[in-house]
């Protein structure tokens, strides 16, 4: 065989193999694929063909094989052979290898000559051969001239090295160093052979491998979709580094792809995303390969709509992955369908849909063409719907049918009419526990086969401390066979490995998990500190921060001073409370109220000291960002003077404008000579100040050869402007001015008819009256109606008292002066007095007239601790003094204790609580804060103690603005306050006992002592249940004075209970016992009705025998009404009305013990039973009848005859009754006697010929029940 020119030779010289040819070996995967599908490239009538259906000779590929072949047919690299085949079977050629090599690497194919002596110029496939050649891709046979042989096939040990050469050069490395010893394969290809089917590019087989078989297209697709798989796999990233897209194809999921694996732990935390919509992110899981997370969303998605995605602290490897607003679109446009039945045993079937589904019910669902009769719940992703017959005879073992019809998804679409055959097997096997992993908090276990959901408690999850068991607290459905368990505060796992303990897991048929069940957990530890993911200005008074994970509700949250704001004027706002926002169940929202207003647009906010919700408490790193108001509120006028010398007008806005609108001409009109008219360029000159805050309109002096004055009225001879009125003048933000949208106020036309001066305006609306304010102890600002540019020396005079303090003035074009004081005056601002000559001020306008003016101030400065001295002791009253008087209303005293102020004991660091001090102003002087101590009997010795005030809303100043007291750090006492021995009564036992179940008792003993702070034990003390719920059964709990037993029974009415101890001379002391009782659920059910049932004669028992179930409560209550109040009636034989309890018994019924099952659905299934027999009544003599001869003949020569009669009574059944007949004659005849008990009659000798007699049988029981035989004649034969 002679050589071609492909880097395998036809001779089996290894070197040459190994030689210059080599460089075909390391054609990548997409040479590979083309290689594959590019046959018969330029037959015209396979152009059309776009996927399997077009060619006759696929329609009988297996659907595994129809995906492949579809993908490369619609790629245009497979296009058939041009008879509508494809050539399934068909050899491969080297030229039409080149083709399609050449065509998948897109290589540039313009070549007109040839390099090949067998490659004719206007050979269709030329420039193929001629780029893959000159790619390096396939070469040719070293002959003289070179030669390519483009007619020869290619081996399947010939196609394994291509497939081995596309995985890349290592593998080629490894083929060349592997062996094999197929018979089937040339020595040469022996390690490619093996190589190939190692990576499993191709398929072996054990009576050989073919090698030398030449290859067909079949194989070459197969071959190239198993070697881009393999290269897929080898080239896929150890760890993702990026989100490879996002996809949402129905209402309820959103799908996360990564590149490449990401950390299961942190990639299924669903505060690690975020949508742009808003939308709650309920769950999420991820793939079993570690690369996509779908996102199952609290409510629905908006279809068709654009929607974005954030990514953060997604862990890969050593990477985090944060990406933000990664867009998709929502797009359902399926409707749902049946991907899968499954029986479950015998009690339950799983239907699983395409899709989550919207509220499955029974009319969605029939069984063997039967109306479907059960309970139906959706479960984990809401794809699997578990139908549960009530009826146990529904679901028997053996072959069965379920039609499903309309069940919707959450784009409302309905699923077609489609029916599904199954099989149910009967289902003794029980669940068992697959895998368990998590965090300290939260441990996700799989488990063996899908479990009720019913029989899940999460506190039959556990682990132990001790003696002591750590429940989980809820738990979450994640799949059917799938669930989270969350452990909260103390119960969180410990580090390491843990022993777990499952109870009470059963499958839907009952099936229970070993009570002994236990797992190994090793938790993972969240060492992941929270981080603030978005910062949102909700109003100007409050901000929402969102942070990356749950967070620890303390009080680090809630310090306002771990919160630094500072408005768009760099001013720092003081923040009055901080808190989790509780209709966020992830706890990872903080809601920041402030006293003052957030400035529109940019502000800025620094957060630090706020810890996680986990076991370590993460703290943050400390966090300081941007955030921005929007600005919703429409501008308003602040203001306008007029200079009627000058014919100015300046109009100041409240804040920044739309510089274009106002300048806009069309925006203003004024009243000239009592006629409204629009302004125009030749009346007035329009000015934009202060960077759109104000606008100056000058006015021409003259307008159409007149005179231009500002007045009222009309004129003749002159313009007369009487009135300017702005319009649709807008801010920044686009919003229209106020007083032009509320035209009935007629605000937004301005008098300009007389000169406006500047003046004082109101520095707070919220403050009337107030023009000035002291914003620190050492400045002053006052408000005008318009801005100042300029002011002169002596505009402003402050005396405090008769000391003048006046110091610079800021001027910043503003409406609001700033006057810095000479000296710190205090928080108070009542010994101060402002004089500001107006005559001395600058405007836009000019200067104009002067007058003076005395603002009133309004104090903004909270009031502070004076001086820096420790803070005086007066007995067990802690003194502190403050900058001015004080106030504070007493129903906010435990407020202000708790989260405003902290009082410590220093020689144990104790913090005191609400209850442990007591606060008062000194009613001499009310700038005095009087802290009483009320711990002393808890002091074990004199102890110094600190106070530290954090902020306040509720402890204010006296002033109109109410300054609530400045956060000051802690500061010492200056001397301890002293020891008091205080003696108390202690009572110890437990504070919270459950009501127990029917047929227990619950008893707590509880001991009381009295004791001082050092632990000394003396004196008697009397213990009493003194308090309970007024509506308590005084027989539910009981207390033993004696014992001290506490005694709970069944009957207990839950709610609050008092025990009172009592101790000559000493203050009694309380313990409050909270007696609670768990929801009602069904425990058992009592049926009642007939114990047996006789069977009638015809037809059925009437009325039928019903009957009555009495649902019980755990506590041995009937249940009276709810969905547990209903029962299903069953019976293991015979008929049953599943409602009313009636059972159908008839004559035809056999006799036997029936089992009659009420059966509740409600919080559980429960059953309660009824052992029935029936049978036939007592057996009563019904009917009779008497057979013998009709006749009797007396023999010559005479002799005594003997005739026999028979009864047969029988009961009411027919059934025979044996030895109750008794027989008489009807009437008395002569030399005829009978036997009463045996029916024989004797006829003697004497009888008369011709003599009659007729047999009466009648019961031996029922006299009634009789009957005559015929009449019997005698003959007597004549001697």
């Amino acid at each position: 065989m002679r050589k071609t020119g492909s880097n395998i030779s036809h001779n089996n010289n290894s070197n040459e193999i190994r030689g210059g040819e080599k460089k075909v070996m390391k054609k990548s995967l997409s040479v590979i694929l083309s290689t594959t599908m590019a046959l018969s490239a330029f037959t015209s009538v396979a152009l059309a063909a776009t996927s399997s259906t077009d060619f006759s000779d696929l329609k009988d590929l297996s659907a595994a094989d129809k995906v492949i072949f579809d993908q490369l047919i619609k790629d245009g690299i497979f296009l058939g052979t041009g008879d509508g085949k494809f050539g399934i079977n068909e050899p491969m050629k080297r030229s039409q290898f080149a083709v399609a090599i050449s065509k998948a690497l897109k290589y540039t194919a313009d070549a007109t000559t040839s390099s090949f002596a067998d490659v004719n110029a206007d050979a269709p496939e030329l420039p193929y051969i001629e780029a893959a050649y000159k790619n390096g891709v396939a070469n040719g046979n070293p002959t003289t001239p070179p030669t390519f042989s483009p007619a020869d096939n290619v081996s399947r040990e010939q196609l394994a090295i291509f497939l081995v050469g596309a995985m890349g050069p290592q593998y080629k490395a490894e083929a060349e160093k592997a062996t094999g010893n197929d018979a089937t394969v040339t020595s040469w290809a022996q390690g490619y052979v093996a190589t190939a089917v190692k990576y499993k590019l191709m398929d072996g087989a054990a009576t050989g491998f073919d090698g030398k078989t030449p290859a067909t297209r079949y194989m070459l697709a197969k071959g190239v979709d198993a070697t881009l798989k393999a290269i897929a796999e080898a080239n896929k990233p150890a760890v993702a580094t990026k989100v490879e897209s996002v996809s949402a194809t129905n209402l309820k999921e959103v799908v996360v792809k990564f590149d490449g694996p990401v950390d299961k732990e942190t990639a299924t935390d669903k505060i690690n995303y975020s949508l742009k919509s808003g939308k709650q992110i309920d769950v999420v899981t991820l793939s079993e390969d570690g690369t996509t997370a779908t996102l199952r969303v609290v409510n629905t998605l908006a279809n068709n709509k654009t929607e974005a995605v954030n990514v953060s602290n997604v862990k890969a490897g050593d990477t985090t992955l944060n990406v933000k607003n990664v867009e998709f679109t929502v797009s359902d446009n399926e409707i749902p369908e049946v991907v899968e039945v499954k029986s479950l045993g015998t009690k339950s079937l799983k239907v699983v849909f395409s899709e989550p589904v919207n509220n499955p019910a029974q009319a969605n669902f029939m069984i063997d063409g039967k109306a479907f009769f059960g309970k139906v719940k959706a479960v984990g992703s809401e794809r699997e719907v578990i139908l549960t017959p009530f009826s146990s005879s529904t679901l028997t073992v053996g072959d069965h049918n379920v039609t499903v019809t309309g069940v919707k998804d959450y784009a409302n679409f309905s699923s077609l009419r489609s029916s599904h055959d199954f099989t149910v097997v009967e289902d003794k096997e029980a669940p068992t526990v697959e895998s368990a992993e998590g965090t300290l908090e939260k441990i996700t276990i799989t488990y063996s086969k899908e479990v009720d959901e019913d029989s899940i408690d999460a506190a039959k999850v556990y682990w132990k401390s001790g003696n002591d068991k750590k429940k989980a607290s809820s738990f979450k459905v994640i799949a059917g066979n799938q669930y989270e368990y969350y452990f909260a505060g103390d119960n969180a796992l410990p580090t390491g490995s843990v022993v777990l303990y499952v109870e009470g897991v059963k499958d839907y048929s009952g099936n229970a998990i070993a009570k002994d069940t236990t797992v190994v957990v090793t938790p993972t530890i969240d060492q992941t500190r929270p981080e603030v993911k978005k910062v949102e200005g909700v109003t100007t008074k409050q901000v929402k921060v969102t942070f990356s994970k749950g967070l620890k509700d303390d009080e680090n949250l809630k310090n306002v001073k771990n919160y630094t704001i500072t408005n768009g004027d760099d001013k720092v706002l003081s923040v009055k409370s901080a808190k989790l926002d509780d209709t966020v169940k992830a706890n990872n929202v903080i809601i920041i109220d402030l006293y003052q207003e957030l400035t529109v647009g940019a502000n800025s906010i620094v957060i630090k000291n706020v810890r996680d919700n986990t076991k370590l408490q993460n703290t943050m790193l400390d966090f300081s960002g941007e955030f921005k108001v929007a600005d919703e509120k429409s501008p308003k006028l602040a203001g306008h003077l007029v200079n009627t010398k000058d014919r100015i007008v300046t109009i100041q806005f409240n804040k920044k404008m739309d510089i274009e609108t106002l300048g806009n001409y069309s925006n203003y009109t004024v009243t000239m000579n009592d006629k409204r008219v629009p302004l125009t360029s030749e009346m007035a000159d329009i000015n934009v100040l202060q960077d759109g805050k104000v606008v100056v309109i000058t006015f021409a002096e003259t307008y159409k050869d007149k005179d231009v004055v500002f007045g009222t009225g009309s004129l003749t001879t002159k313009y007369v402007v009487s009135d300017i009125s702005v319009l649709s003048v807008k801010d920044a933000a686009g919003n229209l001015l106020a007083e032009f949208l509320d035209p009935a106020s007629k605000a937004n036309i301005l008098d300009v008819s007389k000169n406006i001066n500047v003046d004082l305006k109101d520095y707070d609306s919220d403050y009337a009256g107030f023009a000035a304010a002291l914003v620190d102890q050492q400045t002053i600002k006052v408000k005008f109606n318009a801005s100042i540019t300029d002011v002169k020396k002596g505009a402003f005079t402050v005396l405090d008292g008769n000391t003048d303090v006046t110091g610079s003035v800021d001027v910043d074009g503003s409406n609001v002066v700033t006057i810095n004081l000479t000296k710190k005056i205090g928080t108070n601002p009542k010994n101060l007095k402002v004089t500001v000559d107006t005559g001395l001020l600058l405007t836009v306008s000019g200067q104009l007239q002067g007058k003076e003016l005395t603002p009133k101030i309004l104090g903004l400065v909270a009031p502070v601790v004076k001086g820096t001295a420790d803070y005086e002791v007066k007995g067990q009253d802690i003194i502190v003094p403050f900058s001015d008087d004080l106030f504070f209303d007493v129903k906010y005293e435990n407020i202000i204790k708790k989260n405003e102020m902290k009082v410590v004991r220093d020689i144990d660091g104790h913090k005191l609580t609400v209850d442990e001090f007591s606060i008062a102003l000194d009613t001499a002087d009310n700038s005095k804060l009087v802290i009483t101590l009320k711990d002393a009997s808890d002091r074990k010795e004199g102890s110094y103690y600190s106070v530290e005030f954090l902020g306040s809303q509720y402890l204010t100043d006296t002033l109109d603005a109410e300054n609530g007291v400045a956060a000051t750090a802690a500061r010492d006492t200056a001397t301890k306050v002293g020891f008091v021995s205080e003696k108390s009564i202690k009572i110890t036992g437990a504070t919270t006992i459950q009501v127990p179940t029917t047929g227990k008792v619950v008893t707590e003993t509880y001991k009381a002592v009295v004791k001082d702070q050092s632990g000394n034990q003396d004196n008697v003390v009397a213990l009493d249940l003194t308090g309970k719920p007024a509506s308590a059964d005084p027989t539910g709990v009981t207390f033993d004075k004696t014992t001290g037993v506490l005694t709970v029974n069944t009957n207990a009415t839950p709610g609050e209970y008092v025990l009172t101890g009592t101790s000559v001379g000493i203050t009694s002391a309380t313990l409050k016992i909270n007696v609670t009782k768990e929801g009602v659920k069904v425990s058992s059910i009592d049926v009642t009705g007939p114990a047996s049932i006789e069977l009638p004669l015809t037809g059925d028992v009437t009325p039928a025998p019903k009957y009555v179930a009495v649902v019980k409560d755990q506590f041995g209550k009937e249940i009276t009404s709810g969905n547990d109040a209903i029962v299903v009636w069953t019976v293991n034989k015979g008929t049953i009305n599943p409602t009313t309890g009636e059972l159908t018994v008839s004559s035809t019924t056999p006799e036997g013990t029936y089992t009659v099952t009420a059966t509740s659905f409600g919080t559980k299934e429960v059953v309660g039973t009824k052992e029935v027999t029936v049978k036939k009544a007592a057996s009563v003599a019904s009917t009779i009848t008497v057979t013998g001869d009709t006749a009797v003949t007396m023999p010559n020569p005479a002799a005594d005859q003997k005739m026999n009669f028979k009864a047969v009574v029988k009961d009411q059944y027919g059934v025979e009754i044996k030895n109750n007949a008794v027989y008489s004659l009807k009437a008395a005849v002569a030399g005829v006697d009978i036997n009463p008990l045996t029916g024989e009659v004797t006829i003697k000798t004497t009888v008369a010929d011709g003599a009659k007699f007729t047999v009466v049988a009648t019961s031996s029981t029922v006299s009634s029940v009789t009957a005559e035989s015929a009449v019997v004649t005698v003959t007597v034969v004549a001697p």
